[in-house]
């Protein structure tokens, strides 16, 4: 019988409207990198390359990208594209890939009764070093001027995994 080993090191891609963020982790409390990529001109085939040259530099790893399958997803269309187009080529090159919902996510995080996004990004900051520069203020619309909240949704992705498949966490 053979046992399939999933790489340790989990990389987790978030397409958001500037861009995308993503969040390379060795556990649930260990954060190697993060970064918003956002270009100034991009379309979605300049878009899916940078993300496919991020999944290769991290070599060996678990791929986890959001599952927009739930009812309650809003997500456009464009971005749905791209996490499909992620999802076929990760999985045409071996590459072991997660999905998780924003409902997997709130989930994990209801423990520490945290089920928005801004609340969820106060317990990652309490939790995870480096994620403190990144930290934002309650978004007040229409006055967007930053997409940080992208990288923490980055990392709570990473950390579904870690909690529903891993059974480690926080």
């Amino acid at each position: 019988m053979m046992t399939n080993i999933e790489p340790a090191r989990t990389l987790s891609i978030y397409i958001c409207t500037r861009g995308f963020s993503y969040a390379v982790m060795d556990n649930a409390l260990t954060l190697i990198e993060t970064n918003l990529i956002s270009p100034k001109k991009f379309n979605g085939t300049k878009l899916l390359k940078k993300i496919k040259k991020v999944i290769t530099s991290f070599g060996d790893v678990t791929l986890i990208l959001e599952d927009h399958s739930s009812k309650s997803n809003r997500k456009g269309k464009r971005s749905k594209m791209i996490n499909n187009k992620v999802y076929s080529w990760a999985k045409k090159r071996g590459i072991v890939v997660k999905t998780y919902s924003r409902d997997d996510v709130r989930e994990v995080f209801s423990r520490w009764m945290a089920y928005t996004k801004y609340d969820i990004a106060q317990v990652l900051v309490k939790n995870i070093e480096g994620l403190k520069p990144f930290f934002f203020e309650p978004i007040k619309y229409p006055g967007r001027e930053h997409n940080y909240e992208a990288i923490f949704t980055s990392v709570s992705l990473n950390e579904a995994y870690y909690f529903i498949d891993r059974t480690k966490g926080l």
